[in-house]
């Protein structure tokens, strides 16, 4: 083989082993290239998920202080509802003459004081009423209050028994039961 026959014959294949470097340099490049794509994707993909869940979470910690605070307007406007309602109940008792229950009151209290000496006070108005049940009793003693509360007061003389059944004291031991009853009705 002469010179130039093997020079171009090493021509050749030198020409074909660069196409052949350059292809699989290329194909590696490429690869490369793409591998990098898929993990910007990967990592954008990633991000924008990191960023959604801490969007959700600062979103539900926003709803539930809302929410919170709606529950709280909520019950402080349940609150002053009750406070004027009491407030109104309060003043309607002080004026309250005394009713037919009062009566009742009174026989019922002294089941309990039973034969003790016992001190019934009241106003005069609800000692009007009661004459005919103090007199029945003779170690009840009446004592009248000008400034009584609606209702009365009975107490053994020894201090072992004390029935405070002013309308305003039976009002406070009624007075959660009432006002939930309150609610109720005003939520219908």
């Amino acid at each position: 083989m002469a010179l130039p026959e093997l020079m171009a014959r090493l021509e050749r294949d030198a020409a074909a082993r660069i196409a052949v470097m350059q292809a699989k340099a290329r194909a590696e490049a490429d690869a490369l290239v793409a591998a990098a794509r898929d993990e910007a994707s990967r990592r954008r993909v990633d991000a924008l998920e990191k960023k959604r869940r801490t969007l959700r979470a600062q979103l539900e910690l926003e709803a539930a202080s809302a929410r919170q605070q709606a529950r709280a307007q909520v019950l402080e406007a349940r609150r002053r509802l009750l406070d004027r309602v009491a407030a109104r109940a309060a003043a309607l008792l002080v004026e309250a003459p005394p009713g037919p229950g009062l009566e009742l009151l009174a026989k019922a209290g002294l089941r309990f004081v039973e034969a003790l000496p016992t001190r019934l006070s009241c106003s005069p108005a609800a000692a009007a009423q009661l004459v005919a049940t103090v007199k029945v009793v003779p170690t009840l003693e009446l004592v009248i209050d000008p400034n009584a509360a609606p209702g009365l007061v009975l107490e053994a003389k020894d201090g072992t028994v004390r029935i405070d059944a002013r309308l305003e004291t039976l009002l406070a031991r009624a007075w959660p039961r009432l006002s939930v009853e309150v609610l109720q009705e005003v939520e219908r």
